[in-house]
């Protein structure tokens, strides 16, 4: 729960490039994140943060959200565009 922190890390293990694009990560509880045109690679991670000011980088990616929204040990799922949970 503080802002300048709190962010989700995604590591990618597969073999292929994944394309996030319209993929979504979200708590239940109505938070939710829809990702951008980004790229995950072979051995790749990216970070979610939920604080704004920043832009976007290929390993950042920001909310652009004024308070934390996600407590130490909250679960979120990642949903590919057609909602499968990943």
């Amino acid at each position: 729960g503080i802002l300048d922190d709190e962010r989700v890390v995604l590591a990618y293990h597969g073999k292929h490039s994944l394309d996030l694009l319209g993929w979504q990560l979200g708590d239940g509880r109505g938070h939710t994140y829809t990702f951008p045109a980004v790229q995950l690679e072979e051995g790749g991670a990216l970070q979610v943060w939920t604080k704004g000011g920043f832009q976007n980088t290929p390993v950042d990616l920001y909310c652009g959200l004024s308070k934390a929204i996600w407590a130490s040990g909250t679960t979120v799922s990642l949903r590919t565009p057609q909602g499968q949970v990943v």
